[in-house]
């Protein structure tokens, strides 16, 4: 660490604590969740007993079209998505998709239990229902279940093991629980299946901060912000890391661009205001933002080639039959 990170105060150094985020708030729900809109013929499974999730102190409606509760869910009337999907899931029990909407409604309401109770309905229904176990995997983790989050990803990677989104689900459920080393690795291994996976690189940007490896955050969020410049999440974490690297007039930019994409984006609003008028530390040279999002691909290309050099491997002695069987990692 150079001389010129120390002179961070500790007040400073505690309110950018607080500034940024993973890839797990409004603008990751964006990104990840999946809002599917057809509408699916009720199943021929065999009748079960399956949990219905209820609106409290609310009618249940009948007669709900699967259009009428998505119109509701893409206008962004939550609640009433929740009430009409209700209703929709008593009347269609066999339904996996319907459930799914219902948690995914539930979620966006801000009722996590609710949301976790119907995509546990649905995997009930089908427990190979993708969109369901990718997205439950994300309200445990909410829900602070990382270790039942983990299970869910692990049959995730499991169906489909060249998922970057699973592997990013892997990174997030590990650092929650304090796996620090095993979420790089997972982060690493997004990306190198996907070099535009800006969530993964938002989210190794902040591990980096939280290191204070400062410069490698830097380029992971510079390249980030490169493919997707309107996010205020990502520009205000560019901007935490140019700010701890002394850059303050480069960090007054990012927060700036993160208000320009969203006015009412509070903690770039309150970062900019501190940097604001700051002298740039002298012993820190401009930074090239585009040099170093090329730096960072390189690094991406690195991995991809160590992935594709192991898989290779693997493949070369599972098609040799003298060689020594690979013990699998995972059991």
């Amino acid at each position: 660490m150079t001389a010129r990170t120390h002179r961070i105060t500790r007040t400073g150094a505690t309110l950018l604590a607080c500034a940024f985020a993973f890839g797990c708030g409004s603008e990751a729900v964006k990104k990840d969740v999946a809002t599917d809109t057809k509408p699916v013929a009720p199943a021929t499974a065999p009748s079960v007993d399956t949990p219905v999730a209820t609106t409290p102190e609310q009618v249940v409606p009948t007669n709900v079209s699967y259009k009428d509760a998505q119109a509701a869910y893409s206008s962004g009337s939550y609640q009433e998505a929740v009430r009409l999907y209700t209703g929709y899931t008593v009347e269609h029990p066999h339904n996996a998709w319907g459930y799914y909407m219902l948690g995914l409604s539930n979620w966006k309401a801000g009722d996590l239990p609710g949301a976790e109770a119907a995509f546990n309905t649905a995997l009930t229904l089908e427990p190979n229902h993708q969109r369901s176990l990718y997205n439950s995997s994300r309200v445990l983790i909410e829900e602070d279940k990382a270790g039942e989050a983990l299970i869910r990803i692990e049959e995730i990677l499991k169906q489909d093991p060249a998922s970057g989104e699973g592997y990013r689900l892997m990174g997030r459920a590990q650092y929650a629980l304090g796996k620090t080393d095993e979420a790089i690795a997972a982060y690493r291994q997004a990306l190198a299946i996907d070099v535009n996976d800006v969530w993964a690189m938002n989210n190794l940007g902040l591990i980096c901060i939280r290191q204070e490896r400062f410069e490698d955050a830097v380029q992971a969020l510079a390249r980030a912000a490169e493919l997707k410049g309107t996010s205020p999440v990502i520009q205000n974490n560019l901007g935490v890391a140019l700010e701890r690297t002394g850059r303050f007039t480069e960090a007054a930019s990012a927060y700036g661009a993160a208000l320009a994409a969203d006015s009412t984006y509070g903690k770039a609003s309150v970062a900019l205001a501190r940097v604001t008028g700051r002298t740039d530390d002298p012993s820190v040279t401009a930074t090239d933002l585009a040099a170093l999002s090329i730096t960072f691909q390189e690094l991406e290309q690195g991995w991809k080639n160590s992935v594709d050099s192991v898989s290779s491997t693997v493949a070369s002695q599972a098609s040799d039959t003298s060689a020594t069987p690979v013990e699998s990692v995972q059991r």
